[in-house]
């Protein structure tokens, strides 16, 4: 690539260029130097030879928008400072004109060099100011950066071995990381006019990247912003503004503050901004928030405070354009951070004009990325807890306002505020499928209403502890689907290990979950087939390596997925460990529940009602064994799990170490 030391600058647009007004004082030297006089437009011709770096003939080659792709081809004319273009918009109509390397006089009387366009007809297209400080690399338009030239080379993508690839300020390693790009990322590649470095953007972001990383794809179609996707940007910046103007309309505070943004200074210039970028029920019922939060004084426009945070669209980078149709299509921002989720607005045809008719947060299906997908599922993940504590929270028997329905006892609820409407709703946009149907049923018998007091059922359990402090892994995805692990283990419930699937809105939702003794992928329930031996539980998948356990005949293990061909990795007596494939059967149509020592009842945690649990089925085994007549009675999966001493199944002595444990005298079940 060849290095160039001129960089280009476009200050102004025709509307800001200097008038010849600005030219008043002709007794300045500088301008007495000057063979003509300035043109209609305020510049001065070039009369002295000047460097050759910032010439015409320096800027000659095509430019491309970064984002819509219009051409700008400049020719070398008869000199360096002469020149031609021609210009074509994304609508294929094409400018022509010539260029002149002319001057203005600023303030202080010395000169500032100016790149001016011309059409044929003589009439200014465009100014570019030209300086000499940086490389040659861009043409930007003002502050705004738009449009932004650069010489587009071709499509690559991003060829890294491992990780990502850093987009840097600056074409070198000591400048500031911008962002990192995934592997495999497509991206338009252009001239960056350093040796060893490309420009690109990424994630609204310009920037450079090491063309060692970049390899070209053939047959390759550059990458366009669409008008979709303008308009979406547009209309959901609005958006922030509207959200924050009617957020307060149902806030009993009587505090109000100046609305800063220009143009509103009266209760009709935002329901204009509201017309303009809303439509249907949305916008009816935004105009009607305007009575009761905006106020209008003396001229100028306060909104009323809302007391609260609220979530806003984060547009810096660009947006997805998601279920496109005719006279519809979605827009999902492509950022989010701790304080705002992606945001997702819905867009409607209203008489030839995009506007948003819908909006929402959260995590989509469209944000992809690793974090994304782990920051949904923690949201999620965070949501099923609070549920599962909800059904898992019990009233005491027999208080004096205790009722009955349909032959079961509720109390009153401590948390009134938890109704079971809010928690239908919780349940709804945390779970999909069958796990959203049964918690709905078990919400439904577990928490009432009546005349309006909040009840809950008679009898408390343990909840799943699911720790998701240190955060959480993928351990595998699909198109519509991802399944992560907690990194971080809990004393009562091991492992969480969550299903989350694509649902209504882009969603994500947890459809399944499970607890383990260990942090993978959980492949099936088998069990030890060495006829009548024992089997070696390894320290690694080999048989060189130390014996850490010899499991017993037909012991029944959780089997996970192991690396090297022929051994899996197991979990017995509190230690990992590998066995031989060779000598693990699964078990047929099984889902073998991992054992959460000292859950004797099965309800996924571990609390007084165990104890209560191994008594009542070592003291009456005809009601409460193995197969007695109670409904409650242990299961086979109970008496696994009550066994937390010394592997020689259910005792009383089981039931006084879990107690125990509970009251903190012992640290760790099960005792080794």
């Amino acid at each position: 690539m060849k290095k160039m030391i001129t960089c280009l600058t476009v200050l102004a647009m025709l509307a800001s260029a200097p008038t010849a007004s600005v030219f008043a004082a002709d007794t300045a030297p500088v301008v007495a130097a000057a063979a003509e006089k300035a043109n209609e437009y305020g510049y001065y011709p070039i009369t002295d030879p000047i460097a050759t770096s910032i010439s015409v003939a320096s800027i000659a080659g095509t430019w491309t928008d970064v984002d819509s792709f219009e051409k700008l081809v400049i020719t070398k004319g008869e000199d360096i400072y002469n020149g031609n273009f021609s210009f074509t918009d994304k609508n294929g109509k094409t400018i022509s004109g010539y260029i002149k390397f002319e001057y203005s006089l600023k303030p202080d009387n010395t000169r500032e060099y100016w790149y001016t366009f011309y059409e044929s007809n003589g009439k200014l297209w465009n100014a570019f100011i030209a300086q000499s400080s940086i490389q040659l690399d861009y043409i930007s338009a003002g502050q705004s950066g738009d449009p932004y030239f650069m010489h587009y080379l071709f499509g690559g993508s991003v060829a890294t071995q491992i990780g990502g690839l850093n987009l840097r300020s600056s074409a070198t390693t000591a400048s500031a990381i911008l962002d990192t790009i995934p592997q495999g990322t497509q991206l338009n590649i252009f001239d960056s006019a350093v040796e060893g470095w490309y420009k690109t953007k990424y994630n609204g972001k310009i920037g450079y990247v090491s063309a060692d990383y970049i390899k070209k794809i053939e047959d390759y179609e550059p990458k366009v912003v669409s008008d979709r996707e303008k308009a979406a940007i547009e209309k959901i910046n609005n958006m922030n503004i509207i959200i924050k103007l009617t957020h307060g309309s149902d806030s009993k505070l009587d505090e109000f503050y100046k609305v800063d943004y220009k143009g509103l200074t009266s209760i009709e210039s935002a329901k204009a901004l509201i017309n303009d970028t809303c439509t249907g029920e949305l916008r009816d019922e935004l105009l009607e928030k305007c009575k009761t939060s905006l106020l209008e004084k003396n001229g100028e426009l306060y909104f009323r405070s809302a007391g609260c945070s609220f979530s806003t669209f984060l547009t810096d980078n660009g947006v997805d354009i998601v279920e496109p149709a005719m006279d519809y299509y979605a827009a999902i921002t492509k950022k989010s951070d701790q304080m705002n989720d992606y945001g997702r607005a819905v867009f409607n045809n209203d008489n030839g004009e995009w506007k948003i008719s819908d909006y929402e947060f959260g995590y989509f299906t469209t944000n992809k990325a690793d974090n994304d997908l782990t920051s949904a599922a923690q949201i999620r993940i965070e949501s099923l807890g609070f549920i599962l504590s909800i059904i898992s929270e019990g009233a005491e028997s027999g208080a004096a306002n205790n009722i009955k329905v349909n032959g079961i006892e509720y109390g009153k609820a401590k948390k009134q505020e938890i109704t079971p409407k809010i928690m239908k709703e919780y349940i709804e946009r945390t779970c999909t499928g069958e796990l959203k149907t049964s918690l709905s049923r078990r919400m439904e018998s577990h928490l009432i209403e009546k005349d309006g007091v909040v009840y809950i059922e008679v009898g408390g359990k343990g909840s799943p502890d699911f720790n998701l402090e240190k955060g959480l892994k993928i351990l595998s995805s699909g198109v519509n689907k991802f399944k992560v692990v907690t990194v971080g283990d809990s004393k009562l419930s091991g492992y969480g290990i969550f299903d989350l699937e694509a649902g209504d809105g882009d969603k994500w939702y947890i459809s399944g979950y499970s607890l383990s003794s260990y942090p993978e992928e959980r492949l099936f329930g088998g069990y030890v087939d060495v006829n009548s031996s024992t089997l070696n539980l390894r320290s690694q998948p080999n048989t060189s390596s130390t014996i850490l356990a010899s499991i017993s005949d037909r012991t029944q293990l959780d089997i996970f997925a192991c690396d090297t061909k022929g051994w899996y990795k197991t979990v017995y007596n509190g230690s990992i460990g590998y066995v031989s494939a060779d000598y693990i059967k699964k078990i047929p149509d099984s889902d073998v529940t991992p054992a959460i020592y000292g859950d004797a009842n099965c309800d996924r945690g571990v609390d007084l009602s165990d104890v209560v649990m191994i008594m009542q089925a070592l003291a009456n085994p005809n009601k409460y064994g193995l197969n007695g007549t109670e409904k409650s009675h242990i299961t086979a999966q109970g008496i696994k799990n009550a066994d937390v001493v010394g592997n020689n199944g259910m005792t009383t002595e089981d039931a006084g170490i879990i107690q125990k444990y509970l009251l903190g005298l012992v640290p760790e079940i099960p005792v080794k």
